[in-house]
C-alpha cells in the first residue's frame, strides 16, 4: 500500500514529470508489488486516487486459511496453465486474491511489458528473488542481464537460465509472488530445472533494491557518463530511519545466549542499509556527475508499528496515508520538483 501511494503521490505532486523520468524500478515485497500496479495503471492511463484502498485489502486470511486447511494437509485440487498442471496451494490462493483486489489488471506475462519499457512508456523492471540453494540472486526482467552477471558470480540472468523456455511467458503476478514469498506464509517457488533450484522473498539478499541499482549504475557508467549529469536514487523505504541505539532490557539466561543471533537477524535490514551507503560512495568516486539519494520513508517505527502481513487494521491504513505528510517526505518532495523542473 506505502510503494502504490508514494508513487503515486509524487506522481501527481511532480504533475506526471517523475514517470517520464524513472528508467528502472526494483526492490522487494510488498513494495514491488505495489510499484508494479501502479505502473499497470499509468500505462493504461487509470491512476485514481481511490485505488489506494486496493493495496489495503486483506490477503492474508484466506492464504492462511489454505495453509491450515489444504497445505498441510492433503492438496486435492488443481488448475491448468499452459498445458501443464499444479497444486491449488496458498500461492495460487494469494495471486487470486491480488487478482480480485487489483480488478485482474496485473493478469499479464512478464512479456506483455517488453515494448511498453522498450519504448520508455514505463520503466523497466528488474525483480531479484533469492535463490535459496546457494544463496545468490535470479535477476528476471525483460531483457538479458548478462552484464550484471559478468563480473558477479552473486547473479543469475533468468533470461539466460530458461533462454529454451519461453522466459517472458512467466505470470506477471507469479514472478512478484517469487519476490515476495516470505517464508511460512507463503511457500518457496520451485523453478523447472535440473536440479531444481528454489527461490523466495528477495528482501534477504537485497530489501531496498540497491545492490542491483548499484551494479546496474556501475556497468553502464560509461552510458551514464556520456548522457547525464546526475543521477537520482529515489528510495521508498518501510520505516523510519532510526539513529537512537536501542536500550536492552534485562534478559534471562537463555536471552543473553541467543542475544547475538536475534539481534544480528532483527538489524540485518540496517545492516544491508550500512553496506549500500558504502557502495554508493565508491560508485560517487567512478561516476562523474552526482548520485542523490533521496529516501521517502513510511511513518513505521518501534512506537508507532506498521504489520508487514498482507493484512492492515483501520489504524495502520490510516497512518499510511498520513505518511506523506512528514516533514522529512515534504523536503523529499520539494528536492524532487526541483531536480525535475532543471531537467525540463
Amino acid at each position: 500500500m506505502w510503494s502504490f501511494l508514494a508513487m503515486q503521490h509524487l506522481n501527481e505532486q511532480t504533475r506526471g514529470e517523475l514517470m517520464h523520468h524513472i528508467n528502472l524500478g526494483t526492490g522487494s515485497s510488498g513494495g514491488m508489488i505495489g510499484l508494479a500496479y501502479h505502473r499497470e495503471l499509468y500505462l493504461q492511463n487509470k491512476l485514481q486516487s481511490k485505488q489506494v484502498k486496493n493495496m489495503g485489502k486483506d490477503i492474508l486470511n484466506p492464504t492462511i486459511f489454505t495453509l491450515a486447511v489444504n497445505d498441510v494437509l492433503i492438496r486435492s485440487h488443481r488448475f491448468e496453465l499452459n498445458g501443464e498442471t499444479h497444486w491449488k496451494d496458498r500461492g495460487y490462493i494469494f495471486e487470486k486474491e491480488l487478482h480480485k483486489n487489483t480488478d485482474s489488471v496485473l493478469a499479464k506475462t512478464l512479456g506483455d511489458y517488453r515494448e511498453a519499457e522498450l519504448s520508455a512508456k514505463i520503466p523497466s523492471f528488474i525483480i531479484t528473488p533469492s535463490i535459496i540453494n546457494d544463496n545468490r540472486r535470479l535477476l528476471v526482467s525483460n531483457f538479458p542481464l548478462r552484464f550484471l552477471c559478468t563480473n558477479n558470480n552473486e547473479n543469475v540472468d533468468f533470461q539466460s537460465l530458461f533462454v529454451n523456455n519461453s522466459p517472458n511467458q512467466l505470470d506477471f503476478t507469479t514472478l512478484l509472488r517469487m519476490n515476495a514469498s516470505f517464508p511460512y506464509v507463503l511457500p518457496s517457488v520451485s523453478l523447472p530445472t535440473q536440479p531444481k533450484v528454489e527461490v523466495f522473498d528477495s528482501g534477504l539478499k537485497d530489501n531496498f533494491g540497491m545492490i542491483t541499482t548499484l551494479n546496474y549504475i556501475e556497468q553502464l557508467k560509461e552510458w551514464f557518463q556520456e548522457n547525464t549529469s546526475q543521477i537520482v536514487i529515489l528510495q521508498i523505504k518501510d520505516g523510519l530511519d532510526q539513529d537512537k541505539v536501542p536500550q536492552n532490557r534485562a534478559q534471562s539466561m537463555v536471552n543473553e545466549l541467543l542475544g547475538p543471533f536475534g539481534s544480528l537477524y532483527w538489524n540485518w535490514f540496517d545492516v544491508q542499509k550500512y553496506d549500500h551507503l558504502e557502495l554508493a560512495h565508491y560508485l560517487q568516486a567512478a561516476y562523474k556527475g552526482k548520485i542523490e539519494i533521496l529516501p521517502y520513508n513510511l511513518n513505521k517505527s518501534a512506537e508507532a508499528p506498521i504489520s508487514l502481513s498482507w493484512h492492515l487494521n483501520a489504524r495502520e491504513k490510516q497512518q499510511i496515508l498520513n505518511s506523506v505528510s512528514l516533514e522529512a517526505n515534504k523536503a523529499t518532495e520539494k528536492r524532487l520538483k526541483q531536480l525535475l523542473n532543471s531537467a525540463l
